[in-house]
């Protein structure tokens, strides 16, 4: 009776312990991806910062992933659904007169404007990503940002590998 007793308290702390361990890894997720696609205030870079740093060992590679993968698919295609409801938009407005602007502001085409958002936002992503690694300070986030500044070729990401290190 009494193994019995045992064995089932050390299954109830497995599944206690592992349950845990779930939780945990989602919330790290969830870290990491406000992070990587944030348009926060000073006080949120605060809080942020803060929760990167607790949790480093865990987010360290999830950022060296976010970095060489880049942004999700999905926060691509928002990106370019935002931009079409944008544009659709702005052609009823120039269809009935309430304005007289061009296609766009800055003579883009929409396929033009599309590609400048996707790469800004890959950009911002992936710096997040680096910034994300220099915060969290930790041996292979380093030893990433230092590869990335070591490249031969010339990229944004080199110098901001360079800058990062520097702090």
């Amino acid at each position: 009776m009494a193994r019995k007793l045992v064995f089932i308290i050390l299954v109830v702390l497995l599944l206690v312990w592992g349950g845990y361990r779930y939780f945990r890894h989602r919330q790290d997720l969830e870290l990491a991806a406000q992070w990587l696609s944030r348009d926060c205030t000073v006080t949120d870079q605060v809080l942020f910062e803060r929760a990167i740093r607790e949790r480093g060992a865990a987010l360290e590679p999830l950022f060296i992933e976010a970095f060489s993968n880049g942004p999700p698919r999905s926060e691509m295609d928002k990106i370019l659904a935002s931009i079409d409801a944008f544009d659709s938009r702005r052609q009823e407005k120039i269809r009935a007169g309430q304005t007289n602007y061009q296609r766009t502001e800055d003579g883009l085409s929409l396929a033009e404007e599309k590609q400048h958002a996707q790469a800004d936002f890959d950009h911002g992503y992936r710096a997040a990503a680096l910034n994300g690694l220099r915060i969290i300070g930790r041996p292979a986030g380093r030893q990433f940002l230092q590869g990335l500044s070591a490249q031969e070729s010339a990229s944004p990401y080199q110098y901001l590998a360079r800058l990062l290190l520097q702090r």
